[in-house]
């Protein structure tokens, strides 16, 4: 078999495009679901009666010419001639009115079966779109925090959309149709046959040797230019991200030629390639109709020379399978070039797939819930991001009592906010481990994950309602308004969202463009508080607010000592000196734990609060 499939690929790789076809039809049913497949089982045998029906067609067709020519010979013909003897009269003008109205009848029955499998393919389509989408942002959502850092969210934007749609309508309907129609042109292919074999062995041998010629000269292309496609509008998506996300910066700098450009260049690559797609796709329609146009003029020429009048009704017939073969090769040519263009999205979605785990359940599944009564440990942690040498934190250990507030300082990538990835359980550490109350966080990471409330120092905010921006992901019938105006008065924030026009239900604009950063913030907060968390991290949560808002939210926090375990990441130490004790971060290692006072010594004071060069040391209050 390999020895053959070598000998195809000398030959003009016949083999290797059946068998690369092949695998892209198996990648592409693993993407189904078991109920979408069986939506596409259930096609089979529709689409099989639709295909019977069309070539039954045919046949009808040319009984009925050969009926009008000469109704006698009803009762020489397939199924007429059972019909013939059965008619209450047998005059021509009885016999033709009844076998018209019968093709009429067959005719509306046909389409209406043709209407119901175009209805039935479309449904499957749409439940296999819909559930591969679900699918995908489900694996996405549901990645570790890392793989986050490799790909770029326009590359998943386009995945989850275009490329879902792409696969399904230019691979998997592409299939179906192909097999229909290639049914339709086999069994319109066999009345020929039946009826004139010669000729029409002639014409398979003639018309599929100059119709295959041109498809197996364009696969390597079309297949290279999707691949190229695919990549473009990632670019595209990426270029309108980053320009309209940076709308601010642009107008300022000026740089909107600079976005401009490069959308414009990005685009004018994929409508090229797409051009000579479309070009090659219409020039395999032509070739198809000017093949077939040729092919049926020599057989009446042919036919017309050997019978003269008598070979009306068989050119009839052949004029008639001319008129459903035609755009029927059509789409069997359109939908081979689609599948071989649409090949590189399969086979992307299916790694994806393949290499993300399935989602963790939402609860927790049936794993015991962790209590959290005592304290925080983390034993000797250590982290090193994918492809790094060198580790981000090193043997970090630290111990954070229920009701305590610990700050955590230090320069600029002393690893601070990986700590805190690693404290949220974000980012598993590669070495030593974390534990609430002597449990690893590890053993049931969702239920850890619903004592904490996270509030970062960029804050993503919702093109929707104050309300549903504090509720944040919670159904409409969910929310609690008096929670939420609750977390807006610790969040210091209540009397802005009541001065709004409309209270909670003012939109605050696309990444909050109605509030100022400092009352962005101040809703982030709100947003942590709403849940009610045992523990609260502040991740730079306040830098971005004034020093009177700093102030008065400082003033709130310190009402939640003892009721909630506060974890701060701050730059400045007006945000972090009545914390009970602060943690000194230095190239990835705890330089310091103590009290605010005791540290001091340690501190520059300047924004990076950089620690002095003096060793490790501990100090009072670390246990």
């Amino acid at each position: 078999m390999h020895g053959r499939c070598r000998r195809g690929m000398v030959e003009g790789g016949r083999c290797e495009s059946i068998a690369g076809m092949l695998a892209d039809i198996r990648a592409c049913l693993a993407l189904l679901s078991p109920q979408a497949r069986w939506r596409w089982m259930a096609l089979i045998p529709v689409t099989l009666a639709a295909a019977v029906a069309e070539a039954v067609g045919a046949g009808a067709a040319f009984g009925l010419i050969t009926i009008l020519g000469d109704p006698a010979r009803a009762a020489t013909l397939p199924v007429a001639a059972w019909i013939y003897p059965r008619l209450p009269r047998q005059d021509p003008a009885a016999v033709i009115l009844v076998f018209t109205l019968l093709v009429m009848a067959f005719y509306v029955a046909r389409n209406a079966l043709l209407t119901a499998v175009a209805w039935t393919q479309e449904q499957a389509l749409n439940v296999s779109v819909r559930q591969l989408s679900h699918r995908l942002l489900a694996a996405y959502l549901g990645a570790p925090y890392a793989f986050h850092f490799r790909r770029n969210s326009a590359g998943l934007i386009h995945r989850v959309t275009d490329a879902v749609h792409t696969v399904f309508r230019g691979v998997l309907g592409s299939l179906v149709s192909t097999a229909s129609e290639t049914l339709v042109v086999a069994g319109i292919v066999v009345i020929l046959a039946l009826t004139a074999p010669g000729i029409t062995a002639i014409a398979v041998v003639v018309v599929g040797g100059l119709l295959l010629l041109p498809l197996t000269l364009s696969r390597h292309a079309t297949a290279r230019w999707g691949r190229a496609v695919q990549e473009l509008d990632t670019d595209i998506l990426q270029s309108l991200q980053q320009s309209l996300g940076s709308v601010k910066e642009v107008k300022v700098i000026g740089r909107e030629s600079f976005f401009l450009s490069q959308f414009d260049d990005r685009v004018a690559q994929s409508a090229r390639l797409r051009s000579r797609y479309v070009a090659v796709a219409a020039s395999l329609r032509m070739g198809v109709e000017t093949t077939f146009v040729c092919g049926l003029l020599a057989v009446s020429l042919l036919l017309t020379l050997r019978s003269g009048a008598a070979a009306l009704p068989l050119l009839g017939l052949f004029a008639y399978a001319g008129f459903r073969v035609i755009p029927a090769a059509n789409r069997v040519m359109l939908y081979v070039t689609q599948l071989r263009y649409s090949r590189a999205w399969i086979h992307d979605l299916r790694a994806d797939l393949t290499a993300l785990p399935p989602p963790a359940p939402v609860d927790g599944g049936t794993v015991a819930p962790i209590r959290f009564t005592r304290a925080i440990a983390l034993e000797r942690v250590s982290y090193t991001y994918e492809g790094e040498r060198e580790p981000v934190l090193v043997d970090v250990s630290l111990t954070i009592a229920k009701g305590e507030s610990l700050g955590v300082v230090g320069p600029s990538g002393a690893g601070k906010s990986t700590l805190i990835d690693v404290l949220l359980g974000l980012l598993p550490p590669t070495a030593g481990r974390i534990t609430v109350d002597g449990r690893d966080i590890a053993s049931a990471l969702r239920s850890w994950q619903r004592h904490i409330g996270y509030v970062p120092q960029e804050p993503f905010i919702l093109d929707d309602t104050v309300r549903r921006n504090v509720a944040f992901g919670l159904p409409d019938a969910d929310i609690d308004d008096r929670r939420v105006l609750a977390a807006l008065r610790v969040a210091q924030v209540a009397d802005v969202v009541a001065a709004l026009p409309r209270g909670l239900d003012t939109l605050l604009g696309e990444r909050g463009t109605r509030l100022s950063g400092g009352q962005r913030q101040r809703i982030a907060i709100a947003r942590a508080l709403y849940y009610e968390p045992e523990v609260l991290v502040f991740d730079e949560a306040t830098s971005a607010l004034d020093t009177p808002t700093e102030r008065e939210l400082i003033a709130a926090l310190d009402a939640l000592r003892g009721v909630k375990t506060l974890i701060v990441i701050a730059h400045r130490l007006t945000t972090v000196r009545r914390c009970d004790r602060l943690a000194v971060l230095r190239d990835g290692r705890v330089a310091a734990v103590g009290p605010y006072e005791d540290l001091l010594d340690l501190l520059d004071g300047g924004a990076e609060m950089a620690p002095k060069p003096p060793d490790v040391r501990r100090v009072p209050g670390n246990p």
